[in-house]
Order: C-alpha cells, then structure tokens, then sequence
C-alpha cells in the first residue's frame, strides 16, 4: 500500500507498479513476501491494482464523507473542461464551514455526454446525491457561464427551484469577472485591441513555432547583456498571463526588435517584417510602459482572488483599492509610462548593428495620452466597477470583518441597515430550512456583538470574518448563537473557483496522452488522494488495508492474521 501510494503522490502511472514490485523482491524488501505467501496470487495484474487503489481511495473518501455530515453549509464550486481524451470533465470542489472552520475538498469529476443545462443538472445532482450533500445547505459557484447561471434555465436557478434552496446563493467566479473586465477595457481602446494583443500574441507565436528564431533571439539577448527569457504566451483565458507576457516583452524589447529586423533582411520573412515595423513606434513602447503600470495591480487582485480561503470580507475592499490603484494611475502617470522617453533614448547606440531608433514628438505623446493611456485606464475603472457592482449580500457580511468597525461615537448605528438586508435573505422561503435563524434574537445579538467588540480584546483583534466566526464558536457560542450560524452560511460562499482550476491543471498532469484510457472514476480517485490524503509518512494504512480485505476474499490474509501484522505489512508495502 506505501508502495502504491508513492506511485500516485509521485504521478507515476500504477502500470510501473509490477515494474517496482519486481526491484523491491530483488532489493531483498521482506514486506513484499506477504504479496506471495497465497501461492499463486501474485496481485500484479491490473484488476489486483484497481482493488489497492480502491483501498486507499476508501479512508480519503470516508473522510470527506464525514466532513460533508458535519458541515453546518457547504459551497459547491464547479466548472467544466475537456480532457485529454476528448471526454467532457465536470470538477466538483467543496468548501465546508462547521463552527467557524473551513475546510476544502476534491468533490469529484462528472464525465458529461451533453452540456446543455439538464443534462448537467442531472450529472451534479448525481454526484452531490452520491456525496450525501444536503442541497438546501450549499452554496454554488462557477464560471459564470450562462450554461450554469441563467436566471430562468441555468443549472443552478433548476436546481434552486427543484431543492427549496432558498437561502443559497448562486455566484459568478470573482477571477473570471475580473479577467472580463481587463479584457473589456482593451477591447474599448482600439489601438490595444487591433494592433498591441494581436502583436504580442503573433510575436509569441512567431518565435516559439521555430527553435532555430527563438535561438537567435536568445543570441540577441546575450550579446546585449540582456535576461535569457523565453517570450511568455498572452491568453484570455490565462488569469496572468498577459502581466508575464509584457514584462517579458519590455525586457527583451531591443532583441526582439533587432531579431525580426535580420529575419525581415535575411530571410525576407514579411511576418516579421511587419510585425518589426509595427514595434519601433513611440505608441507600442508607451504602450508596454503604460501596461506595466496597471497589470500587476490586476495579478495581485487575482492572486487574492484565488486564495482558497477568501471570503466576502476581503472582496470589495479590494476590488476598491484597485481601482483606487489605477485612478492614480491615471491621474499621475506610472513609473514604467513615466520611462518611456529615457528608455527609447537608452535603445540608441554607437555600433550601427545595434542602433535601435524611435521617433518621438511632443504630438505623439499628447494623441496617446488623450486616445489611449487615459482612455484604457478610464475604461478599466469602468468595467471593474460594472463586474463587482455593491451586492447587498456581500457588502452586509462585512460587518463580521472587526477592521470595519468604527470608533466608539459611530458604533450604535453601525450594521444595522446589513443586519436586516442578510435576515431577509435567511429568513424567506417555506419551513425546513437549513439553517434557522431568529431575526428578534439576531438584532438583540448584534448589538450585544458590537459592545463586545469595543469592550473585548480577543474579538477587538480578530482579523477578518473567518477568525472572528472561529472565536465567537470556540469562545462566544452561547452568547451569539445567531450570529455564529450566520457566519458560518457566509463563510460557505465560493467567491471564486480557483479551486476547480487547479483541479484542471492536475487532471491534465494525471491524464496524459501516454495514459488516455484512463476511466474517469479511477482518474477520480486518483485526484482524490493526491489532493486529500495525507502523505506517505502519516497514511491510515490499517485502514486502507482493512477496506482492500474487506472487498474480496484476499488470501494474504492466511499470512497476516493478527493486527500486529497487518500493520506491518500495511506501513512496509
């Protein structure tokens, strides 16, 4: 079992396991003669590997099991791609709040025939229903496709009308709305749309289809003592993908201009030859200066994003801070843009070879700044503003954030107006609900809460909603038990599915096109235990040992009857 376990944790295809088995028996491993004492059984064929997997899949499982029953709500983060194999992939991730504790877990993968929103309703209910899930419990979360939030016929307004979910909030991925609206605002410029994304796109493209361009590229970088960098690809679909790729591209401007001059020259390469006349403006180089100012505020806003543990506290305080960031970019020219006339002088040189020359006029500064620079980060502000618009919901869970709290004269009124705004969400729809709460009880609490903040130290000092809920249950339960189950339904929100990324980028790691017959309830386990189980060192062995006996009449077990045994054989195998 220890043996199969490494295997998986270090992505290696279970096929080399009999490969493994055959080194440790030569090595002189004495746990690997227990596999043998049954005579025949020599547990090498792939059914004998499926039935291990299936035992160590058994106690991550189990867990997750128990974990999902103690949840007091649950957010469901889901999202769809296509695998290796051409298959369509539903990835189910699972935020699970009890007593003020969150905990993330791989809920599974769906194989989805159709993406119509029946047919993925169906996949989801099926899973959610294998898992045990209480639907009136969760939150759902995803892409923002219209496929899974319409409001009359998405999968999640069905499901909120099938399963009295009323006090379940459907929300659109906080990394997506934000990739939106950076890619919105360069759509409102045309000067970035028609002619700075396609250039950084076709340049990339140009280099990394030909080892031989980018080698001379990289030749370039050398002989002008500049970083040996691979040009990084700029995708929508890529959250920060476009901050690397101009960063990129501002470093290794001079190679990269000199690089298609010779290509244009030498090879008559008329790509390049555009594609080099297009580069040696005054407009492109401000451009990436004017770039390199704003797209790093928009990755630190993504990264914070796609923590796996934000939550509603830390949302719109940041998406204002950013915006904040980029109207004083636009005010006051960054430090990049502000560079951008030194550093076209810095490209000239004396050797003729290298002599990079732009022209500059004070016109050209003036029409950039009036139809690009000022319009791009006019347009940013905007589209941030129209994509993370003041929700009620959310703007009222903030409350429970202590850095919000104001000074001792203001704290009478402070939260009332969120207070009623989250009691009308909580207390509407029909009998059997979730979670009850007691709107009278709720106020009386609130304001009990906010002289407990001033007066207490320990709740004064919690920093966001996450620590202030674990205290108000740890230490607090009796007093506010109101506020700690509305706490605990907030905390459940899945502001972003970053997880169901991630998940993405595994199962392309685990199903590779060396192993595309991988059926999708073993790449499930597979995921699983890499993700949820605990590392080689601390695995329950005895208890995967326990479910793989359990399973079928295992013969090894005439050679391991005591648990003194087993447990030897499970830690060494």
């Amino acid at each position: 079992m220890r043996t199969l376990l490494w295997l998986l944790k270090e992505n290696i295809a279970l096929e080399k396991w009999n490969s493994l088995k055959g080194l440790l028996t030569e090595s002189g491993v004495e746990a690997i003669k227990h596999l043998h004492l049954a005579g025949n059984a020599m547990y090498t064929s792939s059914t004998a590997r499926d039935d291990m997997l299936d035992g160590l899949y058994a106690p991550v499982h189990t867990e997750t099991l128990n974990i999902i029953q103690q949840a007091t709500f649950i957010g469901v983060m889901v999202d769809e791609t296509t695998d290796v194999a051409n298959l369509g992939q539903m990835v189910i991730h699972l935020r699970c709040v009890a007593n003020g504790v969150i905990i993330t877990r791989f809920g599974g993968l769906c194989e989805i025939q159709r993406r119509d929103a029946a047919s993925i309703k169906v996949a989801l209910e099926a899973k959610l229903n294998e898992l045990q899930v209480d639907f009136r419990k969760c939150h759902l979360s995803s892409d923002g496709a219209s496929v899974f939030t319409g409001r009359l016929n998405g999968v999640f307004a069905r499901m909120k009308r099938d399963h009295n979910m009323t006090q379940s909030l459907a929300v659109h991925c906080v990394c997506h709305r934000e990739a939106l609206a950076a890619a919105d605002a360069v759509k409102a410029v045309t000067y970035l749309h028609e002619k700075v994304k396609p250039t950084l796109a076709g340049i990339y493209r140009l280099f990394s289809n030909s080892g031989v361009k980018e080698a001379s590229l990289h030749n370039f970088q050398e002989d002008l003592d500049l970083p040996v960098l691979k040009l990084k690809e700029p995708k929508d679909v890529r959250w920060l993908s476009y901050e690397g790729a101009v960063a990129t591209f501002l470093k290794c401007f001079p190679a990269i201009l000199l690089e298609l001059e010779r290509q244009s020259v030498e090879n008559r390469d008329p790509a390049a030859k555009a594609w080099a006349k297009r580069i040696k403006t005054y407009e492109f180089v401000a451009s990436l200066g004017m770039l390199a100012d704003a797209l790093p505020l928009l990755a630190k806003l993504s990264k914070k994003f796609q923590s796996s543990l934000l939550n509603f506290g830390q949302m719109e305080p940041s998406v204002s801070a950013t915006i904040e960031a980029i109207q004083m970019l636009k005010d006051e020219p960054g430090p990049k843009f502000a560079e951008t006339d030194e550093y076209i002088a810095g490209l000239r040189s004396e050797d003729a070879a290298t002599d990079i020359i732009i022209p500059i006029s004070e016109a050209r500064r003036q029409s950039f700044d009036k139809n690009v620079r000022k319009p791009y980060l006019q347009a940013l502000i905007d589209c941030l503003r129209q994509r993370f618009p003041s929700m009620s919901v959310f703007s009222a869970l903030g409350i429970f954030d202590t850095r919000n709290l104001p000074a001792r004269n203001g704290i009478a009124q402070y939260g009332l107006e969120n207070l009623e705004d989250l009691l009308r969400v909580l207390s509407s729809g029909t009998a059997g609900l979730p979670l009850v709460i007691n709107p009278d009880e709720s106020r009386v609490e609130w304001m009990a809460l906010k002289a407990a903040m001033l007066a207490h130290r320990d709740l004064r000092e919690t920093k966001g909603v996450a620590s202030l809920a674990r205290l108000l249950h740890d230490n607090h339960q009796e007093d506010f038990p109101n506020l700690s189950r509305i706490a605990d339904w907030g905390l459940a929100i899945c502001l972003s599915t970053a997880d169901c990324e991630r998940d993405f980028s595994l199962l392309k790691l685990v199903k590779t096109a060396k192993r595309n017959a991988l059926a999708t309830d073993k790449l499930e386990q597979i995921m699983a235990i890499k993700l949820d189980a605990p590392g080689v060192e601390c695995y329950p062995y005895q208890l995967a040992l326990e479910s793989w006996h359990e399973a079928a009449q295992r013969r090894t077990t005439t050679a391991a009857t005591t648990s003194a045994e087993r447990q030897e054989l499970s830690s060494s195998t």
